[in-house]
């Protein structure tokens, strides 16, 4: 009799053990159920974040080539400002646009690199942050650092710099524009780059511009685009994960400013 209740007990046991590990399981496949779900609408709001972005500049411009007929001398400015005001944002300070991509985006510049990381152009926190200048350099300066995230989860507006990694998409999409509100600077793609280690782009002011601009232009693929010592240059970045904790550099020369 003792027998059959210490038996009869661990099976009791066992039953309960089984119907916890059921239960757990179930709760682990819920909880990642959930996360897909919110993982997605986060996706959503991304989508629907950059696509608000597009249209706010789509509508402005298409407002300001109607404004052209009767006033040429301040659109450029008014369009700015009107960023500013529809953003709440006075770090707005242009725009950056590659033709026949989606890359087309407010610039934003602060009093360090560190606040853009992870806000969005409506100043509250997000952690794709937006695109933005690097507070040491400006439209005046000889070199002009912009930064923007990339993500393996969001398809983020920089992700598209990675198609720069072949050389056929390059050759149809070498130049860059950064409009400041009062002019367009376009600027030709000379180099592609993969920095692992050497962080020669981050030096806005080299005190060996010639050897500064040799590092910049050991590009990934022959461009046949020549830089020199004498020219502005623009330089877009980006992470890459392959391999791992890489920076993707877009590295251009100013050639026109219309």
């Amino acid at each position: 009799m003792f027998v059959d209740d210490y038996n009869g007990g661990n099976m009791k046991k066992k039953k309960v053990i089984y119907n916890l590990l059921i239960i757990f399981v179930l709760f682990i496949c819920i909880f990642q159920c959930v996360s897909m779900i919110e993982l997605k609408k986060e996706e959503e709001k991304i989508y629907m974040k950059e696509k608000e972005q597009l249209e706010v500049l789509n509508n402005s411009l298409n407002e300001k080539l109607k404004s052209n007929n009767n006033d040429t001398n301040n659109t450029d400015i008014k369009d700015l400002e009107y960023y500013k005001k529809y953003y709440s944002n006075n770090d707005i300070v242009g725009t950056l646009k590659i033709e026949n991509t989606d890359i087309y985006t407010l610039l934003v510049k602060s009093t360090d690199n560190d606040y853009y990381l992870n806000h969005s152009l409506y100043k509250k926190h997000d952690e794709t942050g937006s695109i933005f200048v690097d507070y040491r350099t400006d439209f005046n300066s000889n070199q002009i650092n912009i930064y923007g995230h990339n993500s393996t989860k969001y398809d983020l507006m920089f992700k598209e710099l990675e198609k720069y990694l072949e050389q056929e998409f390059y050759k149809n999409h070498k130049y860059i524009h950064i409009w400041t509100g009062s002019k367009t600077m376009i600027y030709e793609i000379f180099s592609v780059q993969i920095v692992t280690n050497d962080y020669e782009h981050m030096i806005v002011s080299p005190k060996d511009r010639k050897k500064h601009i040799e590092v910049l232009s050991n590009s990934i693929y022959q461009t046949d685009i020549e830089a020199s010592e004498n020219d502005e240059l623009l330089i877009l970045q980006t992470c890459i994960y392959n391999p791992k904790n890489s920076f993707l550099i877009v590295n251009a020369k100013k050639i026109k400013e219309i």
